[in-house]
């Protein structure tokens, strides 16, 4: 087990690495874009920062997982024993680490609410924290994701279960077919594109449309339909991918004889 040990520290590290990045920034934000009085200013950026830190955890979770991708792709000693630390490592996370995190969330709102903060009207701070409209579309992409996990999490345990597990599928099934060519620089630019193509098809879950077509096959739980199609739609790329690896493997048998 020595040489899978490296894969539980490289998933913690990167884990608090983006949670404290996404979080300070996004704490900032919150910060700013409100008015706050002096003498609460410490405590209501403490709030904003905590608030942060535990609806962004699946960001962090994410970021780690593809810094273990990485990490696969560069060390390939005990490959077997080191991604079973890996799913090991992804599994507290959903089932133990979100739940967690999730948990403090209703009591900060709830506290902050108490403080009745208004939006600034301070136009220059308004145009100096504003973003580009590409960034803000991604941002607006990966929050309704988030909100979705935790909309999950508030309906019940079972439903957050099955809709972060769901999530986690697919990103598990967009590495295994990111892993196509011999130059892993294209693999990991081809996944940046698959994650970038998934958020992108994730608002179109949440349109009336499809909500409907659910409903129609008798999908109720809007959350455990959007869970249900993303995992039919991982396993579809799970059997492309292990197409790909088989005709690899055929191709390298026969180019040994």
């Amino acid at each position: 087990m020595r040489e899978s040990r490296p894969i539980a520290i490289v998933f913690l590290y990167n884990f608090f690495i983006f949670l404290l990045f996404v979080s300070f920034f996004s704490s900032l934000s919150m910060q700013y874009h409100c008015m706050v009085t002096q003498e609460a200013k410490i405590y209501i950026f403490g709030l904003h920062f905590a608030k942060a830190a535990c609806f962004a955890v699946p960001i962090a979770i994410t970021g780690a997982a593809i810094s273990i991708y990485v990490f696969l792709l560069r060390h390939h000693e005990a490959l077997f024993k080191q991604i079973s630390i890996f799913i090991l490592c992804l599994m507290t996370a959903i089932f133990l680490i979100i739940p967690l995190f999730y948990l403090p969330l209703t009591w900060i709102d709830q506290t902050l609410n108490a403080f009745n903060l208004q939006d600034t009207s301070d136009k220059g701070l308004i145009r100096f924290l504003s973003i580009p409209s590409e960034i803000g579309t991604l941002t607006t992409e990966i929050t309704m994701v988030l909100k979705h996990l935790y909309a999950s999490y508030c309906s019940s345990y079972v439903t957050y279960i099955v809709s972060a597990g769901a999530f986690f599928l697919l990103l598990g099934a967009l590495f295994s077919l990111s892993i196509f060519a011999q130059w892993n620089m294209l693999n990991f630019a081809f996944l940046i594109l698959l994650l970038r193509f998934s958020l992108f098809l994730y608002p179109y879950t949440q349109k009336p449309l499809f909500i409907q077509i659910l409903h129609t096959v008798h999908l109720k739980n809007d959350s455990i339909g959007i869970a249900i199609v993303t995992a039919i739609g991982a396993a579809l790329l799970y059997s492309i991918s292990i197409a790909i690896i088989l005709k690899h493997r055929a191709a390298k048998k026969k180019g040994n004889q």
